[in-house]
């Protein structure tokens, strides 16, 4: 929604700036996307007033004027401007101004005279001359006659600050639950709200005597789909311009100007929300409105000027002889306002918002009148806007009759929600008096009708549909007591761990969540072909009678369901993925059963992905569960020969898998990009969960040995590691294997695995001596156990 800055401002007192107003708009959690800035780029254009003027020495048309500015300054100006007068306000460009067309003015002398700068006219500082009194098109500004009387001018500002030259305009994202933010009078009373400043309501119709229509001119024929028709009269139309105000207001939101009863239903919707259609009464067959639903086959010339044929069903406005529009989204060609037009019928209705947003939707046409309905419309409002609209064509149109023809249901009866003070407290992790949250919500329109200590009964406004409960009330203390005022807490669940014992599920997908990978869900079902594509070992449990060829078999493993997102995300350019899964597999059973288990199921595939950025994410969910997960060599048919492994745990329980999928898989697959996937037996792994208790850190300094054993090439870096750990006891802190070096030098069928050790105490400075007798214990394990040797 476009917002023009100088509109808002008719209705909040607002000192602050239009990047201001976005930063409160933001604060309240109304997103502004953008800031627009519409109009010439004007530039060193200021007002001054003509003090002296004398003929010039040299030249009949010239003279040549002295023009004051602010705090004394004066310029001297030579002119040939036939209206230039003395005591005048008008605008001088000084040296270095940027006029409308981009004309860039400096000082210089005319006929030997110097002059400062130049007088402007209308057109140069960017005026649509079409919207400008034809008296005033030729010739400079004269500000007297173009601000309103006895405004204020102030000398030496900028003449953007002083005429609607420019405007700032806020670009805002509207919610599907507040159609109340869809007009600018509801932006305007949640600024005057967080400010706790006066809302000024615009000038409306005042009712007085009876209408002189019958109650039966509107016939409502569908109650569900129009719950309420206001019908209002307006004679003696004079059909011209809108005054350009209200046209530059319209151009700045988004919308053209036409003539001056178009612009005013149009200026009236966006200005209250309301939208409104203007009919030629003289074109409505019988003087008589109906509101029903089209038959099969029913067509309509809109104004748009394409015939349609009406989708049936729809909610459209008739008349005894013909259709005159759809209702809520444009009127006929049939009824349009002309240049002949003397008498209007102005409607103002509520239609229901689901028919409007299907017949918007068949029809192809999105207007910002069912833009407005499809969001669900306050019955209360089109009374408002009625009367708004009224008083507008009256003064600027027409006269309007007293009274209208109202139809339907009134307003219902407002909505009633109780707060509990305490409540709030629970649900925000903060303390808000009771008095400072009521002042919120009646800054907002809400009343308290009864209160108690523990207990508020608020009556809400009909403009807020989305408050039903009272967590609604609660988010909007929130907003306006200040989201970055609420305290950063970690929501306690009374337990010992970050999850249940048995809800290793949750903590893993948290994990992997954390880990920056996206959760998917597939189906636990997939074809005979499907399995035996992804190598998936026989065994498969099908089902009797499948719905599909497709739906066979229970899947055992993840990772091809999980290949499939991957191939399906790369045919659509989506190159970059990081997805896991956590769901059952079934493994089958002997007795032909199936043995439900809870799998994790993990898959890389980017550009530069390879076994390793996997194996640092299962290694971080290692030590979030204060594990040590070792990889052993494994020989599976669907992985890379010689890049996939095994997951165990230190006393050689399997706990999944991990590698790169087999290539010749992925070329079958048509990937370029290899496939890093993993999967985890989570029934292995349950209580593993469990918060890590607090350890005291030493205070003294670390020591760090780099140890090069040159063992066997079959032997694993995880053994000698756990051989490590087993020496060092109680002083390691960590070991890492940092190198890998093959090399013919160290014998044939050997290499050399360089770990670092961080050795630490609690209780002391170690001393050459401890970290030797540690450094001596772990070479001799090592060769003990594992018949290796120290490099030299």
């Amino acid at each position: 929604m476009l917002v023009p800055y100088s509109w808002l401002k008719e209705y909040v007192d607002l000192q602050e700036d239009v990047n201001q107003v976005a930063e409160l708009l933001q604060q309240i959690g109304i997103p502004v996307e953008n800031v627009e800035r519409q109009g010439p780029d004007v530039q060193n254009v200021l007002t001054c007033k003509i003090t002296k003027i004398e003929p010039h020495p040299d030249a009949d048309r010239l003279r040549v004027c002295q023009v004051e500015l602010d705090g004394g300054r004066t310029l001297q100006i030579v002119t040939a401007a036939f209206n230039a007068r003395a005591d005048q306000y008008t605008a001088v460009a000084v040296h270095g101004a940027v006029l409308a067309d981009g004309t860039k003015i400096k000082k210089g002398k005319m006929r030997g005279v110097l002059s400062e700068g130049m007088f402007c006219g209308a057109d140069s500082v960017g005026f649509d001359i079409a919207q400008v009194p034809e008296e005033l098109r030729e010739g400079i500004l004269d500000l007297q006659v173009q601000l309103p009387e006895g405004s204020e001018i102030p000398l030496g500002r900028p003449i953007t600050e002083v005429l609607p030259i420019c405007e700032d305009v806020l670009v805002l994202e509207s919610f599907a639950n507040r159609p109340d933010q869809l007009s600018i009078l509801g932006i305007a009373r949640e600024l005057a709200a967080k400010l706790e400043r006066p809302l000024h309501m615009p000038e409306t119709l005042d009712e007085g005597g009876a209408c002189p229509v019958s109650a039966d001119s509107v016939d409502i024929r569908d109650p569900e789909a129009c719950p309420r028709y206001i019908a209002r009269y307006i004679d003696d139309v004079q059909i011209a311009p809108a005054p350009s105000w209200m046209v530059r207001r319209l151009e700045a939101a988004g919308m053209r100007g036409v003539n001056n009863v178009v612009d005013i239903t149009n200026y009236v919707m966006l200005e209250t929300g309301q939208p409104l259609h203007a009919f030629d009464r003289d074109r409505v067959a019988q003087d008589k409105i109906i509101v029903r639903r089209t038959a099969a086959g029913e067509k309509l010339d809109t104004l748009d000027g394409e015939q349609r044929e009406l989708p049936e069903n729809a909610i459209v406005i008739a008349d005894p002889e013909k259709i005159i529009g759809v209702a809520g989204v444009m009127g006929g060609l049939n009824s349009e306002i002309t240049e002949s037009t003397k008498r209007l019928v102005l409607e103002s209705a509520s239609f229901d918002c689901g028919s409007i947003r299907r017949a918007s939707l068949r029809l192809g046409l999105r207007t910002e009148s069912s833009k407005r309905f499809e969001k669900g419309m306050d019955i209360a409002r089109a009374d408002f806007g009625s009367r708004r609209a009224a008083y507008l064509l009256a003064k600027y149109a027409g006269r309007a009759v007293p009274g209208c023809v109202e139809q339907g249901c009134s307003a219902p009866e407002p909505r009633r929600v109780t707060l509990r003070p305490s409540r709030v407290a629970a649900v925000l992790g903060v303390e808000i008096p009771r008095e400072q949250a009521l002042h919120y919500l009646e800054a907002l329109g809400f009343s308290c009708e009864e209160t108690s200590q523990d207990l508020l009964t608020l009556t809400v406004p009909s403009y807020r549909q989305d408050i039903s409960e009272e967590v609604d009330l609660i988010e909007e203390i929130a907003r306006f007591y200040g989201y970055d005022n609420l305290p950063n807490t970690i929501p306690d669940n009374g337990h010992n761990s970050v999850a249940d014992s048995d809800n290793i599920d949750g903590f893993m997908r948290i994990m992997a969540v954390c880990l920056g990978l996206t959760e998917v869900i597939t189906p636990s079902l997939h074809s005979r072909e499907l399995g035996a594509k992804y190598r998936v070992p026989e065994g498969m449990l099908t089902i009797m009678n499948p719905l599909s060829e497709e739906q066979r078999c229970l899947r055992t493993y993840l990772y091809p369901a999980l290949g499939e997102v991957i191939v399906r995300n790369h045919n659509n350019r989506n190159d970059d993925m990081r997805i896991f899964e956590i769901s059952r597999v079934y493994i089958p059973k002997a007795d032909g059963t199936a043995d439900e288990q809870r799998h994790l199921g993990i898959a890389l595939s980017y550009a530069g992905a390879d076994f390793f950025a996997l194996k640092g994410i299962t290694e971080h969910m290692a030590a979030s569960l204060h594990q040590t997960f070792v990889y052993r060599p494994c020989c599976r048919p669907f992985l890379h020969p010689g890049r996939g492994a095994d997951i165990t745990l230190p006393d050689g329980t399997v706990l999944g898998w991990i590698g790169e999928l087999h290539p010749s898989l992925l070329s079958e697959l048509g990937l370029e990009s290899p496939i890093i996937a993993a999967e985890f037996n989570l029934e292995l792994m349950r209580g593993m969960d469990e918060m890590a208790n607090f350890e005291p850190f030493s205070s003294q300094p670390a020591v760090e040995r780099d140890l090069a054993f040159v063992v066997d090439e079959k032997l694993l870096a995880g053994d000698v590691e756990a051989v490590l750990r087993k020496s060092c006891g109680k002083l390691l802190q960590s070991v890492t294997c940092f190198d890998v070096f093959r090399s013919l030098a160290l014998g044939a069928g050997k290499k050399s695995l360089a770990f670092r050790l961080v050795l630490q105490s609690f209780d002391a400075t170690l001393t050459d001596a401890e970290i030797q007798k540690t450094v001596t214990r772990c070479v001799k394990a090592v060769e003990r156990e594992l018949n290796g040797q120290l490099r030299s």
